[in-house]
């Protein structure tokens, strides 16, 4: 089955489901967003068809809805407007918004700065919670410097992550498999073959057996693609090395494996 997510940064969800032996229903979906393959395998028992697309499309359509409000590569994203505007302005943002933000900042200073959701060789050496402001019951936000650019991609994922285990939970599903590129993956109760999910980290290496956790993976799967950056330096970092870290959710383990691939770096 294939159905059309409708918003910008959607993509197509394609869909397979089966009927197993005992009755219940192994249901299999895929889409792209995030600029990264969403893989998501629900298995339960008494789930209707109808029921079992409904929950992967509204997972679909979530995803979609958080990559238009918060990535820096749509045009008229949250961040976006937010980099665009004059240091200083206060820019008026969805209170949403305003909470991603403000946890950010709470990481940078619980990190000392490694977290940094505007690390460039322009604002090196500056942390996070210095380069924003947030004020929260006026849902505003605003840059304290003109070079500074948001990007929340070492956030979003596992914020994502996070929404569509909540729909999972919402649906009433007790078996599933939530995976954002192989490096953010959250496993839920147990695989049609047994106790726990089998996942490996991204690049093929130690096997976890996954039940009610979340593994996450950050680093460099190659010399050549390299995307993170030392905020102490603004440099960013070669060599192809990768920490993997079980957490409890996607976005500290996005914040976690981001923080101690930083510290082994240094």
């Amino acid at each position: 089955m294939v159905q059309e997510c409708k918003d910008q940064a959607a993509s197509v969800v394609q869909h397979v489901d089966r009927l197993l032996y005992d009755g219940s229903r192994l249901s299999y979906a895929w889409f792209e967003a995030m600029h990264t393959r969403v893989d998501i395998v629900i298995w339960d028992k008494d789930i209707s068809f109808d029921i079992m697309h409904e929950s992967l499309q509204k997972i679909c359509d979530e995803t979609s809805r958080i990559e238009n409000m918060a990535s820096c590569f749509i045009s008229d994203s949250e961040t976006s407007v937010l980099n665009d505007s004059s240091a200083g302005d206060w820019v008026n943002v969805s209170a949403e918004f305003a909470g991603i933000i403000s946890r950010c900042i709470r990481y940078s200073i619980e990190t000392d700065g490694l977290f940094d959701a505007a690390a460039s060789l322009e604002t090196s050496g500056t942390p996070f919670h210095m380069k924003v402001e947030v004020d929260e019951t006026a849902s505003s936000v605003r840059r304290l410097q003109d070079n500074v650019r948001v990007n929340l991609s070492g956030f979003l994922k596992g914020y994502a992550l996070d929404k569509a285990v909540s729909i999972v939970r919402e649906y009433g599903f007790r078996n599933a498999l939530v995976s954002f590129g192989n490096s953010s993956v959250y496993a839920l109760g147990s695989h049609p073959g047994g106790e726990g999910w089998k996942v490996s980290i991204a690049d093929g290496g130690k096997v976890y057996d996954l039940s009610d956790q979340c593994l996450t993976t950050s680093g460099n799967c190659s010399e050549e693609r390299r995307h993170i950056i030392n905020p102490h330096t603004g440099e960013l970092i070669a060599g192809k090395d990768q920490v993997s870290v079980l957490t409890v959710s996607g976005v500290e383990g996005e914040v976690k494996s981001t923080v101690a691939f930083l510290k082994i770096e240094r």
